[in-house]
């Protein structure tokens, strides 16, 4: 068993002890801005620090009305707030932990008309908003507006703040040469451009003294062209050092940044080695830094600590998956934890449609308040309950109905669990599907769960299921093949034949009809191998300076021949999408990870073909638009599925969950959260 002495191992930080190296880093969720919202963040903080988290840092709270996110979002700047933000941080310290609350002005990422920023250029991810330049007067207020709510956040009883001073956000526009262009004492040279960022440190420590904590989000490296470089982020921790901050925290690339850190493509850690630089070449050898980004296993967070990367590890997704995550460790239960995919569907995702923080593979997370009001666990009468198909929804629902006390007996058609997630998992770039599948494998024989592989439930052998109270129907989908006519011929193929048999792709040229979410798997699939990046790559492919001597630590390179040319495994095979609408490839998929898919794929040398009317496929040859025609030595459907239902009268009470039940906006997130809900009702 590994021992995981580092992790679980105390840090003296002035006068405040933390109980391991655990921080919850800070991640907007919503919750805030809910009926109740402050009792709901109380208890999803409240349930991480239960499960073990020495320190919790919070969302974003703004200092002022301009630096708020959005017109919904949380600050911080008057007594009354002070009530609502107590009941965050009596509650955190009533299960034993520490939380600093996060001071952050989101500057020209603000979406509101009171935007503000370094310059008025709008940022490329937000053109709605330009932001209006500071003035000299601005800045000097807005300095005190943070102090201000410093002075607040220490009378709601948090043990500090972190200062958001990288991503982006306002005080990284004026200390980045990336943004800050001006022409007074604020901008230009470097003494300049770090004034007043260090100007909000230096009056916050000078106005609340140890043991108040400060942490510095710093950019270790920036990922933007013409940013800083390494020399200008060490003399500016240095200077933050000498203020007066207790902690630094790593911060990595911009939001507007054109490369992946967190999604699943991204291998573990990689931007650890940057933290580690960092610390090495810190004045003060041995001052603590909080090492971030894709650390999900307790394996990858005690090597960053052998390594000498940091002194902490930040992770936030991991306990949306398992809040009870640091316990586990401490158990020796590294099975039991629930794994993060890093797919982002339902956090950051959900952040950015103004939806609460819940989590794909732990669906109640965000709803720790509501849970506990509506507390009905356990069941007054048990039920038999039979479960056909064994997929995302129907293992959804039955783990979640064990702990409510209900019996449970599985039907399956394959000799395997996991439905549509064991394709996925086959899909270049998501991998950690796999360790959701090895989890569901070790909760099934930890609860003593029978599955009946192997077979079909159907009108011969319906008789089965006589013995149980109630069926829950979870057998997923089949393809949706679109009336076309020709559409069965034999060099045609559905999603799932080529996810189940790679080797039925045998041509060069492959037609894809369907540009959504199944679609770009397909062509992942079919040109690259797993994982899509590793740590020999990612570097050159993005285009990154592992050094992190250049200005935004970026080298100029033609980044479509390194996908080209170190990315793509099947260099003979030649893709076309085909689409009846004239949106882009992949319109509806993951805004916080779609994007990563579709450069990968545009940079490989796919086509598109749009606004396609669709007249006959006749052997080869698909021909459309009335003139035109495209040759294909395969067609692959991936036009989404249809719901399979039970084709016979089942006379008991019947639940249809997850793709059985509806298509619509089908994703796991759908499937899982179904099977969870059915099982709080049943």
């Amino acid at each position: 068993m590994q021992n995981y002495k580092n992790l679980l191992s105390s840090l003296q930080i002035g006068s405040i002890e933390l109980k391991n190296r655990v921080v919850m880093g800070s991640m907007h969720t919503s919750l805030e801005e809910d009926k109740n919202g402050f009792e709901k963040l109380a208890k999803f903080y409240s349930e991480r620090v239960k499960g073990g988290v020495a320190l919790i840092i919070t969302g974003g709270i703004s200092p002022n009305e301009e630096g708020k996110g959005a017109p919904h979002f949380a600050k911080l700047t008057n007594d009354s707030e002070v009530i609502e933000h107590k009941k965050v941080t009596d509650e955190v310290h009533k299960e034993g932990g520490k939380i600093i609350m996060q001071i952050l002005h989101t500057g020209r990422y603000a979406f509101h008309k009171k935007s503000v920023g370094a310059t008025d250029v709008a940022a490329s991810i937000n053109r709605f908003f330009p932001p209006k330049k500071l003035s000299e007067i601005d800045i000097y207020q807005t300095v005190d507006d943070y102090v201000n709510s410093a002075i607040l956040a220490q009378k709601a009883g948090y043990d500090g703040v972190e200062i958001m001073g990288s991503e982006g956000y306002l005080l990284n526009q004026f200390l980045s040469t990336a943004t800050n262009n001006r022409d007074d004492k604020w901008g230009g040279s470097f003494e300049n451009r770090v004034r007043f960022p260090i100007e909000v440190v230096k009056k916050i420590r000078k106005t609340l003294i140890k043991p108040f904590l400060i942490v510095y989000r710093v950019p270790i490296i920036e990922l933007v062209p013409n940013g800083i470089s390494f020399d200008e982020i060490l003399k500016f921790s240095n200077l933050l050092v000498d203020e007066g901050v207790d902690i630094l925290n790593s911060g990595v690339g911009w939001h507007e940044s054109q490369i992946p850190t967190i999604a699943s493509p991204v291998p573990e850690a990689i931007f650890s080695i940057f933290s580690k630089k960092l610390k090495n070449s810190l004045k003060q050898k041995d001052f603590p830094i909080i090492a971030v980004n894709r650390l999900s296993t307790p394996e990858i967070a005690e090597k960053i600590l052998v390594d000498g990367c940091g002194d902490l590890v930040s992770i936030a997704r991991p306990l949306l998956a398992d809040p009870y995550w640091v316990k586990k460790v401490e158990n020796g239960e590294i099975e039991s934890i629930a794994p993060c995919v890093a797919c982002n569907q339902a956090c950051l995702d959900h952040v950015f449609e103004g939806k609460r923080v819940s989590c794909l593979v732990t669906p109640e997370t965000g709803y720790e308040y509501d849970l506990e009001l509506n507390a009905n666990i356990i069941v007054n009468r048990k039920k038999n309950i039979a479960v056909i198909g064994a997929g995302a929804a129907g293992l959804s629902f039955t783990f979640n109905a064990l702990k409510r006390g209900h019996s449970l007996k599985f039907f399956e058609k394959n000799s395997y669990i996991g439905g549509d997630i064991l394709l996925a998992s086959k899909i270049p770039g998501k991998e950690p599907f796999k360790n959701l599948l090895k989890y569901w494998e070790y909760s099934l024989e930890k609860n003593r769960v029978y599955i009946n592989f192997n077979t079909t439930i159907s009108k011969e052998n319906k008789n089965i299921l006589d013995d149980f109270d109630e069926i829950v129907w979870s057998t997923g989908t089949k393809p949706k093949i679109p009336s076309i006519d020709g559409i069965f011929n034999k060099n045609i193929l559905n999603y799932k034949e080529v996810l189940e048999n790679s080797s039925v792709i045998d041509g060069k040229k492959v037609v894809i009809i369907g540009t959504g979410g199944i679609g770009i798997d397909i062509a992942m699939y079919l040109l690259f191998k797993q994982p899509l990046f590793d740590y020999s790559n990612f570097f050159k492919i993005w285009g990154i300076d592992e050094e992190n001597l250049s200005n935004g630590g970026l080298i100029n390179k033609e980044q479509s021949d390194f996908f080209k040319n170190s990315l793509v495994n099947n260099k003979n095979i030649e893709i076309t999408f085909m689409q009846r609408g004239k949106e882009g490839l992949g319109k509806k998929i993951g805004k916080t990870t779609g994007w990563i898919y579709k450069t990968v794929l545009q940079n490989s040398g796919v086509n598109l073909i749009s606004e396609v009317k669709y007249d006959k496929i006749v052997e080869d040859t698909i021909f459309y638009n009335s003139v035109d025609s495209i040759q294909a030595d395969k067609i692959i459907i991936a036009t989404g599925g249809e719901s399979i239902k039970a084709d016979f009268n089942i006379e008991k009470p019947i639940h249809y969950i997850g793709g059985s039940n509806s298509t619509k906006n089908l994703d796991a997130k759908k499937s899982i959260r179904d099977g969870w809900r059915l099982a709080q009702n049943i």
